[in-house]
């Protein structure tokens, strides 16, 4: 006979525990659990893989030697701070970097990060771009190319959320934000802001920053330099687009009406990008 083969009878049933009916019931009293301590509490003493205090097994681990990260991605990283200094509409590859001595060594994909500030319009193709990189690159009139569709696609997406969530924070801006008295985006400042979004990712013109705006709505941002041109969807429904430059004082800032139609953000957008990266 083995320990395995000791069963219980087909058809018996085990008597149910039934604590707190005193001690005939095997479980009165205490139920089990003692007199005292953190065990003894209602509700569960401790949670899973907790150790006292002291520091647990799962995250002692990851200090452990002999613990690799398994098929690990190693990159050729690059920042913008290196590339702003390159002639405007220059084609920066992995070999031209490599060839320019921009880069150190060959580690991998070329990677591009987003420190620095890039005024120049650049033709990137890289394997991964950090999602600030792709913006300014998109913002300064460049183009930024994948090598691989999909991972573009993946950006685009997270690019364009991030956009629309910071658009959303600024309805939870209480009245008076600026000191004054200005109103907070509302609804339909915010949906207008959404369709200048959509057409600037299409057109891949993307904004530098967007606020809100002081006369009572959201200001969408487009910077080059002295450079700058705003599109403000104000809560009334209206939307106007300004086109300026800081360093010309003499110069008034040129405004136009745009209604929040596609076709005509859109020529908007491409006389925006026109006027800040035409010399």
């Amino acid at each position: 006979m083995r320990l395995g083969d000791a069963i219980p009878k087909e058809g018996s049933r085990k008597r149910r525990r039934r604590p707190g009916r005193g001690i005939s019931a095997g479980q009165g009293a205490s139920c089990g659990f003692g007199m005292r301590g953190q065990k003894s509490r209602s509700g569960r003493s401790t949670r899973p893989g907790f150790e006292g205090g002291q520091m647990p097994l799962y995250r002692r681990l990851p200090k452990l030697k002999r613990f690799p990260i398994i098929n690990r991605s190693h990159f050729t990283v690059v920042n913008l701070e290196t590339l702003a200094s390159l002639e405007p509409d220059t084609q920066v590859t992995l070999q031209f970097l490599q060839q320019n001595r921009l880069v150190q060594s060959n580690r991998g994909p070329l990677k591009v990060l987003g420190k620095g500030v890039l005024n120049i319009p650049l033709k990137i193709t890289a394997s991964v771009y950090s999602k600030m990189a792709w913006r300014k690159i998109l913002s300064a009139g460049g183009s930024a190319t994948f090598e691989d569709p999909a991972s573009e696609k993946n950006l685009e997406e997270a690019t364009l959320k991030q956009l629309l969530h910071e658009v959303e924070s600024l309805l939870k801006l209480p009245k008076g934000w600026d000191g004054y008295a200005a109103e907070p985006p509302n609804k339909v400042a915010l949906e207008k802001g959404r369709i200048i979004l959509d057409v600037s990712m299409a057109l891949e013109f993307l904004p530098s920053c967007v606020s809100p705006s002081a006369e009572g709505g959201i200001g969408i941002s487009f910077l080059n330099g002295q450079k700058y041109a705003d599109i403000e969807c104000f809560n009334t429904g209206e939307v106007a687009a300004l086109i300026s430059n800081r360093g010309d004082k003499n110069r008034e800032p040129e405004v136009w009406e745009v209604h929040a139609k596609e076709n005509e953000i859109e020529i908007s957008l491409k006389k925006i990008r026109d006027y800040l990266y035409t010399a």
